[in-house]
């Protein structure tokens, strides 16, 4: 990517940030329906991968996506995401958004007997 693709699409770019923020920020506040929004009706989360095979989970479809977020977080009774340094490229009606390292730092809640 080049900052000419920033440059020739600098609305594009500025409002795929924006939908990263309202992700990020939906997920700290576990706002699922906020979550919910930001994806399209076809949309597919991925996470995991050959680089943590571990944490492999796909959701399909913005509801699924969020209930399937919230899957994963609720049972966490601490989880604090940031965004970093987000690689975005734009290529006429599509664009394709990779942020290379979200932290999260969490902590299970503890299970009751």
């Amino acid at each position: 990517m080049s900052t000419r693709n920033v440059k020739e699409h600098l609305a594009d770019h500025l409002a795929i940030r924006d939908l990263l923020d309202r992700y990020t920020n939906g997920v700290n506040q576990r706002d699922w329906a906020a979550v919910e929004a930001v994806f399209t009706a076809d949309a597919t989360w991925e996470v995991g991968g050959n680089d943590i095979p571990a944490m492999n989970q796909s959701f399909s479809s913005a509801p699924a996506i969020a209930a399937g977020i919230s899957s994963l977080v609720n049972p966490m009774s601490v989880l604090v995401q940031s965004n970093h340094a987000a690689v975005i490229e734009v290529n006429g009606n599509t664009a394709t958004a990779y942020r290379p390292s979200t932290n999260s730092v969490f902590r299970r809640a503890p299970t009751t007997p």
